[in-house]
């Protein structure tokens, strides 16, 4: 998709700030709140990681990436 747009990625960079910003905002969100989740159940790193990893890549499949 991108090498076919490039072009039009390029002319409307305002476009693409518009969805990466709220994407961004998202996974550090739930980043953070996994994270403070884990240290409240008592996870150890490992197991808050693994927490961390799942939580945000199951996102992806939400915004069809």
């Amino acid at each position: 998709m991108f090498s076919l747009k490039g072009e039009m990625i390029l002319q409307l960079p305002f476009d693409v700030l518009r969805i990466a910003v709220p994407l961004v905002i998202y996974f550090a969100l739930m980043f953070v709140v996994s994270f403070i989740a884990g240290k409240k159940v008592g996870a150890d790193y490992s197991q808050s990681t693994a927490m961390k990893i799942r939580l945000t890549s199951a996102a992806r499949f939400k915004f069809g990436g």
